[in-house]
C-alpha cells in the first residue's frame, strides 16, 4: 500500500494528518518542532475542534522523497505529530453532479472526448486543500459553464445574499461539476500580489523565456517573501507574489507596475498597457480592491486545462499537456 496519500501529484507526494473540514486559517511551515528538511512542508492551520493551530498534512517533494524513503521519514518522526485521518478515511468520491456523464467541455486537442461534469467534480475534490490555502478568508467568485459555452458568475451566497466565501465546511456544497473557475479577491491591504503574463498572439516558447525573467527580476526584491509561477491554463502564466509585509492594495499595484517598467520598458516585445500584436502583456491592473486573482487549479474553459503550480527551474521545458486532469475511470 502506497505512503502517499491518492491525492498526491505528479510531483508532489501528501499525507494527510487531520481532515481539512475542521480546518481554517492555512498557511505552510518549512520547520515545525526543530524538523527541518528538504523538500518537506508542513500545512499549518488552526482546528476549530479545540481551537489550536497544528500540522493538518505534510508535503513531500517527489523529486527529493520516495515513497519509501517518506515511509522511513515518518515511522522516523510520527511521535511529533498527532494523526486522526486514516487510510479507510479515503472513500471513492460520491459524485454531487446530477448529470455525471454530461460533457462540459467541449472535444479538444487535449481531451479528444471532452470532459464531463464528474471529471471536473473530482479534479475540485481531489485539489480541495490546494484551493483552500489560497481562498482563505478571501471573498471569492465561482465561474460556472452552461451547457451552451455560457458562464455565469457567482459572488453571493444564495441563501444568504452574503458575499461568497469558500471554506473546508461548505466546499462541497459551492463546487459542482460545471464549477470550472474560482477568483479571489484582493483585500484593501495585502501581502499577496500577482502578474499576470499574457501573451495575447505571442508564441508559447516565447512566453515562456518572458516568464523566467519576470521571475528572476521578483526573486531578488527584499520585500518578497516567496514566489509561486501557474501556468494558467490556456498560454499565459501568473506569477504570485508573497510578500513580507501587508501593503495597501493601489501602492503594491503602482510597485509592481513601476518595477515591471524598469526593467522591461525599453522593450518593444512588452508592455505593462495594452498590447499590440506580437506583444506580451505584463498585467497588474487586478491588484486592487476587489479586483480578482483565478485560484490555482482552477480549469480554462475552452481547454479543460488546469492551472497548475509549477517550480520555476521546469518553466522553460513546461508542456501544455502536463496541465491535464485525470479522468474518472480511465
Amino acid at each position: 500500500m502506497s505512503f502517499f496519500d491518492p491525492n498526491s501529484t505528479e510531483n508532489e507526494g501528501r499525507f494527510r494528518l487531520h481532515d481539512p473540514k475542521y480546518f481554517k486559517n492555512y498557511f505552510r511551515l518549512h520547520k515545525y518542532k526543530g524538523l527541518s528538511f528538504p523538500g518537506i512542508s508542513y500545512v499549518m492551520g488552526l482546528d476549530t475542534r479545540d481551537n489550536r493551530i497544528k500540522p493538518q498534512a505534510i508535503r513531500f517533494d517527489k523529486k527529493l522523497w520516495t515513497d519509501a524513503k517518506a515511509r522511513k521519514w515518518w515511522e522516523k518522526h510520527k511521535k511529533y505529530f498527532e494523526r486522526t485521518w486514516k487510510k479507510s478515511d479515503w472513500k471513492k468520491v460520491a459524485y454531487a453532479p446530477k448529470h455525471p456523464e454530461k460533457v462540459i467541455i467541449k472535444p479538444n486537442e487535449f481531451y479528444p472526448e471532452g470532459l464531463r461534469e464528474k471529471d471536473i467534480y473530482e479534479h475540485w475534490m481531489e485539489h480541495k486543500d490546494d484551493v483552500l490555502e489560497y481562498v482563505d478568508g478571501r471573498n471569492v467568485m465561482e465561474v460556472r459553464l452552461l451547457d451552451r459555452g455560457d458562464v455565469i458568475y457567482i459572488r453571493r451566497a444564495p441563501k444568504t445574499g452574503e458575499p461568497l466565501k469558500l471554506t473546508a465546511q461548505n466546499y462541497e456544497d459551492v463546487i459542482t461539476g460545471r464549477t470550472v473557475e474560482i477568483h479571489a479577491e484582493f483585500r484593501e491591504k495585502d501581502d499577496l500580489g500577482y502578474i499576470d503574463i499574457d501573451p495575447h498572439d505571442v508564441d508559447f516558447k516565447k512566453t515562456k523565456k518572458v516568464t523566467a525573467e519576470v521571475y528572476e527580476v521578483l526573486k531578488r526584491l527584499k520585500e518578497v517573501e516567496n514566489l509561486s509561477v501557474v501556468f494558467s491554463g490556456h498560454q499565459g502564466f501568473h506569477i504570485f507574489i508573497f510578500f513580507k509585509t501587508k501593503w495597501n492594495i493601489d501602492n503594491m499595484r503602482k510597485f509592481l507596475r513601476e518595477l515591471m517598467d524598469e526593467k522591461f520598458g525599453d522593450r518593444d516585445d512588452l508592455t505593462t498597457s495594452l498590447a499590440s500584436s506580437g506583444q506580451i502583456r505584463l498585467d497588474t491592473t487586478l491588484v486592487k480592491r476587489r479586483g480578482t486573482f483565478k485560484v490555482p487549479y482552477s480549469l480554462d474553459r475552452r481547454t479543460g486545462l488546469t492551472s497548475l503550480p509549477i517550480k520555476p527551474s521546469e518553466i522553460l521545458k513546461f508542456r501544455r499537456t502536463q496541465a491535464k486532469i485525470k479522468l474518472v475511470g480511465k
